[in-house]
């Protein structure tokens, strides 16, 4: 006598048996489906045929966003000049501003004057 596993067997209605690809267990073929992983953004089939049990949900870390496009830019820009406001004062450990021989303030790079 051979073992059914989790196959039902009938004699009025009788349906094809098939291995779960996860786990290697007897069911009846239409109760097993295909395993399903992301591919770009539309399901791809594995073609692994598995039990309830053993099916994966797809990954959503495997799904691409499509992005919108960039806005379209200005034809006239008018970037601000950051670099005039960035003179940076240099200052020792104990808080004290540095000078330099002629005691002027010392700075990290040229004032835009």
């Amino acid at each position: 006598m051979r073992r059914h596993g989790h196959a039902r067997v009938s004699a009025d209605d009788p349906e094809a048996w098939a291995i779960c690809d996860g786990c290697g267990f007897t069911f009846n073929h239409n109760n097993l489906g295909f395993d399903y992983q992301w591919a770009g953004q539309r399901l791809n089939t594995k073609r692994a045929l598995k039990c309830a049990g053993c099916r994966d949900l797809p990954n959503d870390q495997l799904f691409v966003l499509k992005l919108p496009p960039d806005p379209v830019g200005l034809k006239v820009a008018r970037p601000e000049n950051y670099a005039v406001d960035e003179v940076t004062i240099r200052i020792t450990q104990d808080d004290e501003i540095r000078q330099t021989q002629d005691g002027d303030t010392r700075v990290t790079q040229d004032s835009q004057d």
